[in-house]
């Protein structure tokens, strides 16, 4: 299973499915992003990467997530 087909697995089981997901990869084509973006994946990041871009990655989950449970 890669990484994408859990993607998908995890979005279509109840418990998981408002789970944010970030994928880190070494696959950076512009078809790649599309096919992660589709399998349910909240983010995509491509290696190398750095240490501030994926902090800054998981900060805008968070705080999206924030503002949504502040709404309800």
């Amino acid at each position: 299973m890669d990484g994408l087909e859990l993607c998908r697995v995890l979005r279509g089981l109840p418990n998981f499915s408002h789970l944010p997901i970030v994928m880190l990869t070494s696959r950076n084509g512009a078809q790649d992003q599309v096919e992660g973006r589709l399998s349910g994946a909240t983010a995509y990041l491509t290696k190398p990467f750095s240490k501030e871009k994926l902090l800054h990655t998981i900060a805008k989950i968070l705080n999206q997530t924030v503002s949504l449970m502040s709404e309800l």
